[in-house]
């Protein structure tokens, strides 16, 4: 089983999902106040086709807002800065984003390629915050 802090990190992550699709340009408002078909607090929004992670712009907006929220979660749970101790609580990298070295930025965009991944579904609901042209 998973510790407690495991537990609430991993339910921190995925709520975050939202704001991940929103930061990709997806009418979150519009899709939680679509009547219609109304969302419980557990349903993801159809927001896959917004995550062209081929966009080298989008892909590191979205890796750099995932290692902020990272970063946040760790700081509220008591973690600091320092060499990696899971005992002690120190991470090497609770540092912005421009000092991670690659192999960390590549796990910030591996949480984004999941994301996507997990918001496969449609329902008929296609959304953007942006009028086109």
């Amino acid at each position: 089983a998973l510790a407690d802090q495991l537990r609430i990190s991993n339910r921190r992550s995925a709520a975050h999902i939202r704001a991940k699709a929103y930061a990709a340009d997806f009418d979150l408002d519009g899709w939680l106040q679509d009547s219609e078909n109304g969302h419980g607090a557990w349903e993801l929004p159809p927001a896959r086709d917004r995550f062209n992670l081929e966009d080298a712009a989008l892909a590191d907006k979205l890796a750099r807002l995932e290692h902020r929220r990272w970063m946040l979660d760790r700081l509220l749970d008591g973690w600091r800065l320092g060499p990696r101790n899971d005992y002690t609580r120190h991470r090497d990298d609770l540092v912005p984003f421009e000092q991670l070295d690659a192999e960390a930025r590549a796990k910030d965009s591996m949480v984004v390629a999941t994301a996507a991944a997990m918001l496969g579904g449609t329902r008929n609901w296609r959304g953007s915050r942006k009028s086109p042209g």
